[in-house]
């Protein structure tokens, strides 16, 4: 069993709908490495976890999505650890569109 995925703590439905709505917009748009030090300093993942994913040979959005990922798996305090620094690390619009308080176009579904 994969160690990423192994412990899932009690979440917010309303956190894990944020996520899931924004999934695609994070993985175009962010790299994990941009924002992991807060994650790891406020223990939303481990450095082993960080170790993991960093070194896997995967493009940058797989990597975003493997964290996000674990980010579904925890609780509200995990998600504005992420959206903090998000905004840290000059992402403010994705964190606005994360808290439902944007309409950016970037945002817009898939073209199937």
């Amino acid at each position: 069993m994969d160690t990423n995925r192994k412990l899932i703590v009690h979440k917010d439905e309303t956190t894990e709908q944020k996520i899931k709505e924004n999934w695609g917009l994070v993985k175009r748009n962010v790299k994990l490495s941009d924002v992991v030090d807060p994650l790891i300093e406020n223990g939303i993942i481990t450095p082993d976890q960080w170790m993991d994913i960093k070194t896997r040979l995967v493009g940058e959005p797989e990597k975003m999505e493997e964290f996000l990922y674990i980010l579904l798996k925890q609780n509200s305090k995990a998600f504005k650890v992420f959206k903090d620094a998000l905004r840290a690390t000059g992402f403010q619009h994705i964190a606005d569109c994360m808290e439902g308080i944007s309409n950016d176009k970037s945002k817009k579904p898939y073209p199937y």
